[in-house]
């Protein structure tokens, strides 16, 4: 079986770096003092609200560092070399968990809670953060793509423990397997709808606090906003409370718009002939391909169909990808991206609460593109800003906070409380949406520079493309 740690860093999001393509370089350094560096180069601009943050960022790295150097260099190289998915704890080294558990204070070094609006600035810090950390047993990694490989995990650990292969318990297994690899984790887009979800993070987060790994989330809403969507909530709002400092990033900028050249040709719009026609002739040109093949994709016993693959690079209908008739999840989403560099999607709808399962799905298949960095060229209806019918959602969100307010001591605010489906019709209809879609216009508006297009795919180097068409301009040649 394909190790646990290799099988997360192909899933890790290896973002791109804010400090000239030069991370390994800033292993140790202090995450401020590259900052600064950063504004005399004049890569960024200064922001005081950004600094406070640092603050508490360069605080978490000292601690680490004076981790580090009390730590016994026995215990180090013991659980550099611990691996629980192919042979059993206390076989392999004669201890038991709690020994490994007691060689990190688990309090010595809180972890953080980073949230805000979008395009604030919260992944580059937090990536600033993580690529100066004085150590390589680190992980940076979207919360969606985590989520995804801890059900196939999990379920593999209970497979093997169930045929007798493994003994212990199943979330314990797993949790140690990570954290004797990783001692810090950095989950970004922090977000968790789900109830199920939430319980298990909830037992997760629990085992990596007592493990003594350091948690960092970057989310676009507060810890306390988890408890607004039910009691099934309240367990893992108290532990984000308990065990990670929270701050709220305040900035009155969304930086992915206001930033880079933007092409014309990356994201064109209205939905006509024309455009669908030259949509056609760019992936043709850009793909340099004479012929084009249909392609289908197994993953966890469903078929995903490429109408129109050549290379790295594929085009899709809105419909093929987000519509209901192949309704597909996370993990469909997720093994596209590391598939392809390029994606065509022609068609794009307005959408609103009218729309709701395919505006999820389309701003599940943005993040997923984004965090591997994969090309998206896209015809819709509407421009960016227009695209999310934000009327219909704020609405949705006023008439929620109404029914909730009046409902508190009727027989509805059980009703509410208790029934699945009304609670997911809220809370799919209400704020929430708002954030995610407002995240995905602050995307699609970097995805439709210049500067994302020249960026590297997260898994391999793509050399069957020709950007000039995309970019609007010629790339110097060699």
């Amino acid at each position: 079986m394909k190790s646990l740690s290799r099988q997360l860093r192909h899933i890790a999001v290896r973002t791109r770096s804010y400090a000239g393509g030069e991370s390994d370089r800033l292993v140790g350094k202090v995450p401020s003092e590259v900052y600064d560096g950063m504004i005399d180069k004049g890569e960024i601009l200064n922001d005081t609200r950004q600094r406070r943050l640092l603050e508490s960022l360069d605080s978490m790295h000292k601690g680490l560092q004076k981790r580090y150097a009390e730590r016994p260099r026995e215990a180090a190289q013991m659980i550099g070399s611990f691996n629980l998915l192919k042979t059993k704890l206390s076989e392999t080294f004669g201890v038991a968990n709690e020994t490994v558990a007691e060689l990190v204070d688990p309090d010595d070094v809180r972890g953080l809670y980073v949230w805000g609006d979008v395009g604030c600035g919260k992944t580059m810090l937090m990536d600033l953060f993580f690529f100066c950390l004085p150590t390589r047993k680190k992980l940076r990694i979207h919360l969606h793509a985590f989520m995804v490989q801890t059900y196939r995990e999990v379920h593999k650990i209970t497979e093997k423990v169930l045929a007798k292969e493994l003994e212990g318990e199943i979330m314990d297994i797993y949790v140690s397997s990570i954290s004797l690899q990783y001692d810090v984790v950095c989950f970004d887009e922090f977000q968790c709808l789900d109830a199920a979800d939430a319980a298990l993070l909830a037992k997760l987060f629990k085992l990596f606090f007592e493990k003594g790994v350091l948690i960092v989330c970057t989310s676009n809403k507060a810890p306390d906003f988890f408890d607004s969507l039910g009691r099934q909530y309240t367990t893992f709002t108290q532990l984000l409370n308990d065990k990670l400092n929270s701050h709220h990033l305040k900035s009155g900028f969304d930086y992915r718009k206001t930033t880079g050249t933007h092409t014309p040709n990356v994201y064109l719009h209205p939905n006509t002939d024309e455009n669908t026609k030259k949509m056609l002739e760019l992936f043709q040109t850009v793909t340099l391909a004479d012929t084009l093949r249909n392609y289908k994709i197994q993953n966890l016993g469903r078929t995903i169909t490429v109408p129109y693959g050549a290379g790295g690079a594929a085009l899709f209908t809105f419909e093929d990808l987000c519509g209901d008739t192949h309704p597909y999840s996370p993990s469909d989403y997720n093994l596209i991206a590391s598939q392809y560099h390029t994606v065509f999607l022609v068609s794009i709808p307005s959408l609103s609460v009218l729309r709701r399962n395919q505006a999820r799905r389309f701003i599940t298949l943005v993040d997923e593109l984004y965090q591997f960095k994969v090309n998206l060229i896209c015809c819709a209806a509407a421009p960016i800003e227009k695209l999310f019918s934000y009327k219909t959602l704020e609405d949705a969100s006023s008439r929620e906070a109404d029914y909730r307010a009046t409902s508190e001591d009727d027989a509805r605010s059980t009703a509410w409380r208790e029934d699945d489906s009304e609670q997911l019709m809220w809370r799919f209809t209400g704020e929430e949406d708002v954030f995610a879609f407002k995240r995905v216009e602050s995307r699609l508006s970097e995805m439709s520079t210049n500067e994302y297009l020249l960026l590297p795919h997260l898994l391999f180097v793509v050399d069957d493309i020709d950007l000039n068409p995309l970019l609007g301009t010629c790339l110097p040649t060699d």
